[in-house]
């Protein structure tokens, strides 16, 4: 069972994501907090295997809070939830050590993945941080040779991806079913020689499919 600590000055969210984590199978609410410092005193008297914060809070922010338990409960992982994708931010948690950074609008899937890689030592970044990764960190090199490979309908898959839509959606967009865009998404791998979403999307960059 995996415990969490929830963490934000909202009531709204704090109940909202609470309704959620009960969905979610092998995650159990330890506690909750209004601010960073509130996680630290929980921490030091509740076991917690991750904590879930949004990124502005009062008395001491998530990203703050992220850099404390970093330093002092190591084993703790942080999922960190923000409004939008801030540059900033990004930079800040990925020094902090964090192990997933997702939007407020992210879907119960997605929260789900995000809390499940962290207790697997794994990382979990939404697809528009990934996408913000990709023009800050990437070197930008020119691949248009490539671009001949993919076919009208994956390079229709790629833009909608990159532009963070999921599979069914992308399906419905272009009337086709979502096994068909995971075909596509997988030949497209393939055929550029990549290994994952993040690569098809730095590589939807660097083309300017976006």
């Amino acid at each position: 069972m995996i415990k969490i600590i929830i963490a934000d000055d909202h009531r709204l969210f704090l109940d909202g994501i609470a309704a959620i984590l009960t969905q979610i199978e092998n995650v159990s609410i330890t506690a909750t907090a209004n601010n960073g410092e509130q996680v630290i005193q929980l921490l030091q008297k509740h076991t917690c295997d991750v904590v879930v914060m949004d990124i502005n809070m009062p008395v001491s922010d998530g990203l703050s809070t992220a850099q404390r338990i970093s330093i002092t409960y190591p084993k703790v992982k942080v999922v960190l939830v923000s409004m939008n994708v801030n540059p900033e931010y990004v930079k800040e948690a990925l020094r902090a050590n964090v192990s997933a950074y997702i939007l407020k609008d992210s879907s119960k899937e997605e929260l789900q993945k995000a809390i499940y890689s962290a207790a697997e030592g794994k990382k979990y970044f939404s697809e528009a941080v990934m996408l913000h990764l990709a023009y800050e960190y990437m070197p930008q090199t020119n691949q248009s040779e490539h671009r001949v490979k993919l076919t009208h309908r994956e390079l229709d898959v790629l833009k909608l991806l990159a532009q963070e839509f999921t599979a069914p959606e992308i399906a419905q967009k272009l009337y086709i079913s979502p096994d068909t865009v995971e075909t596509h998404k997988k030949n497209m791998l393939k055929k550029l020689g990549l290994k994952n979403s993040y690569s098809l999307i730095k590589y939807a960059v660097q083309n300017g499919l976006i």
